[in-house]
């Protein structure tokens, strides 16, 4: 009878494999396989006549992929009261035609937007932010990237943990939205099924002192905490320096998210030649599986 050994390097793929699985297996237990939408609990929300304003600060640099779908998300909102703040540096941002264009069509809307190039930091974004908040009316503040797409109850949903006393910075879970080839749809894969169970893990494990930066949610009081969005103006990682600065007094929250609903989800757009098209990769649980068993074929030939 013959005997294979096994090389090392495939032990190593057989350890990894088993690794991401059952840290898969893990956040799997965490989510509980939720396919309902998760309902807004009574003590998270108040009715909408006694809901606060909310100014929402979004910066824009270029006319990415869905930009305008994924705006006017933000304009069918069944909030009572919000501002909408759209940030460019300059007029001829292309970003800047299609916000026009979109408050030429919903003129019902408190829609804003601030061209002004003054740098604060190293950041561009959070230098974006900064002139955006001078603009803002309201004491509740939300900061969403402009590549996502949200739900209707969004704001509302993000907005309700923060009349607690103990909540500093709220935000949630995305889906990835794949736009292009394959690139976006590894892009896709990542957010899906890596990014986030890991969050769940995080959470799971008692590390919650971060924030994504497509959506954080906080009052005016807490974000002069922490100096106001100056603290953060040389920070590459400014959404999670947020609720790092603010872990000493508050806490950060995260949304609960439906593996069917998801509050809001995020464009992948990552090009590598070829035209664009429209499309998304479907969720693949058994990767690690797939991967082991090329492996082994792999072995079994002689590779």
């Amino acid at each position: 009878m013959t005997v294979h050994l096994i090389p090392v390097w495939m032990w190593l793929i057989i350890g990894l494999c088993c690794a991401a699985t059952c840290h898969a297996a893990f956040a799997a237990l965490l989510h509980g396989g939720r396919r309902t939408a998760v309902p807004l609990r009574s003590d998270d929300c108040t009715s909408a006549d006694h809901v606060a304003p909310v100014s929402i600060l979004k910066p824009l640099c270029g006319a990415e992929p869905r930009l305008y779908a994924n705006l006017q998300t933000f304009c069918a909102q069944t909030h009572p009261s919000y501002q909408l703040l759209f940030g460019v540096a300059h007029a001829s941002d292309a970003a800047a035609s299609v916000v026009r264009r979109l408050a030429r069509a919903y003129p019902e809307r408190d829609i804003e937007l601030v061209i002004d190039a003054t740098a604060h930091g190293s950041n561009r974004k959070v230098a974006n932010l900064i002139n955006l908040s001078r603009h803002a009316k309201h004491d509740v503040i939300v900061i969403a990237d402009s590549d996502i797409s949200v739900e209707p109850d969004y704001l509302m949903r993000v907005t309700a943990p923060l009349a607690d006393p103990g909540v500093g910075v709220v935000t949630c879970l995305y889906r990835a939205r794949c736009v292009g080839g394959i690139w976006a749809r590894l892009g896709g894969l990542f957010i899906d099924e890596w990014f986030a169970p890991s969050v769940y893990v995080a959470n799971a494990l008692g590390y919650g002192r971060f924030g994504f930066g497509a959506t954080l949610a906080l009052t005016r009081e807490t974000l002069q905490k922490i100096g106001g969005l100056e603290a953060l103006r040389d920070c590459l990682a400014d959404d999670s320096g947020s609720p790092s600065a603010l872990a000493s007094s508050t806490c950060a929250r995260c949304c609960p998210m439906s593996s069917s609903r998801p509050m809001s989800s995020k464009t992948i757009s990552l090009r590598c030649g070829g035209a664009r098209r429209a499309g998304c990769a479907p969720s693949v649980r058994l990767i690690p599986w797939v991967s082991l068993s090329c492996a082994l074929r792999l072995h079994r030939r002689g590779f």
